[in-house]
């Protein structure tokens, strides 16, 4: 069974944090627990406005200078070195991925540029191929030209010979 004991608002904000601190859901069962014993009555208030569900308990009616240092410095400094190593490890986690990402693109830009260089190469050579074989259809076309006139003149031949000889 829980003791009963006396905890002032900043003994309660503080297992409030503690709680919060290791990842866990603060709630009033948690905080009686953290604590070793209180009301729901006594802890609720609080709990609540250490979610920010509510106004401050026993809230002056004019602001403060200083806030409340509801955190001790001895569950402060282990959070903060938590969240900054969590944070070192996000940035490098982000630069390992920017790296790797950095890597294909240069990879894919690479192969990329091989098939370009590939791609000129067999157009040059397919352009001299066409001009090589323009320059052999031309070469035909006039060995077929004088190859017509050669039979058009073996014809004629015959046919002013046969009207030489007589009938």
């Amino acid at each position: 069974m829980a003791k009963t004991a006396s905890h002032t608002d900043t003994d309660i904000l503080n297992a409030c944090a503690r709680i919060a601190g290791r990842g866990q859901n603060v709630t009033n069962q948690a905080v009686i627990n953290e604590l070793g014993g209180g009301t729901f009555t006594r802890i609720a208030p609080l709990v609540k406005q250490f979610k920010g569900e509510a106004a401050p308990v026993n809230a002056p009616s004019e602001p403060t200078e200083a806030p409340l240092n509801i955190v001790s410095n001895e569950i402060a400094e282990p959070v903060l070195k938590a969240i900054a190593s969590v944070i070192a490890k996000a940035e490098a986690d982000a630069k390992k991925a920017i790296d790797v990402e950095a890597h294909k693109s240069a990879l894919a830009l690479s192969a990329i540029d091989i098939q370009l260089k590939t791609a000129l190469a067999e157009a040059e050579t397919m352009s001299a191929t066409i001009a090589d074989l323009e320059a052999k259809l031309e070469a035909s076309a006039s060995k077929v030209k004088a190859l017509e006139k050669k039979l058009s003149k073996a014809t004629k031949k015959p046919a002013e010979e046969q009207k030489k000889l007589p009938l």
